[in-house]
């Protein structure tokens, strides 16, 4: 039987996680490396799934918070499409189903040739569109985490949105840019 265990990142400057687990635990595994690690900034949270590999027992409990501000504490609550964007504490994947609806849920990874991209995007004249939809993106993006910060009485200090090369490189991805691509995320 596979099972896994979707961890709260307390800090990763120091491997601290929630529920005193050890980063450096042999049979608690990342397989899928960074595609399985979700590293945020407040009022969002970090999060990573590991596998574990050995038969402890698993009492543990935790929350995951979606893109819609919305509370669920296990996989099966999560609607289709939602995002997450925060784990507390630790929810028990118990089988390859539970692992692989999580793994759906991630946010998306793009990636891309800058080079190919900027010529797509000019070539076509929608250099000013992304930059607006992007624009847009971040008003309703600060509002999203001014009400997360409110609902979960965390206030809010900062705001990072990412690396605008990345937000610009998923616009031109969701426009159709053919010199991008979205992260496999491997599947148990």
């Amino acid at each position: 039987m596979v099972r896994a265990i979707l961890v709260e990142v307390k800090s990763w400057l120091t491997g601290e996680r929630a529920y005193g687990i050890n980063p450096r635990d042999p049979n608690l595994r990342a397989l899928g490396g960074v595609l399985w690690q979700c590293l945020d900034h407040e009022p969002k949270g970090d999060w990573e799934i590991r596998l574990v590999l050995d038969d402890r027992p698993l009492r543990y409990e935790g929350k995951i918070i979606l893109d819609s501000g919305d509370e669920v504490y296990d996989v099966q609550s999560m609607p289709v499409g939602a995002e997450i964007v925060d784990v507390e504490g630790i929810i028990v994947l118990s089988n390859r189903e539970e692992i692989n609806a999580v793994l759906n849920h991630l946010p998306d990874k793009i990636y891309g040739d800058a080079e190919g991209v900027r010529r797509w995007i000019e070539k076509r004249k929608i250099a000013e569109i992304i930059g607006r939809d992007m624009r847009e993106v971040e008003r309703i993006a600060k509002k999203g985490h001014k009400i997360a910060s409110e609902r979960r009485k965390k206030e809010l200090s900062h705001i990072v949105f990412g690396d605008a090369t990345y937000a610009f490189l998923k616009r031109a991805h969701d426009a159709g840019c053919p010199h991008t691509r979205k992260a496999i995320i491997p599947k148990l």
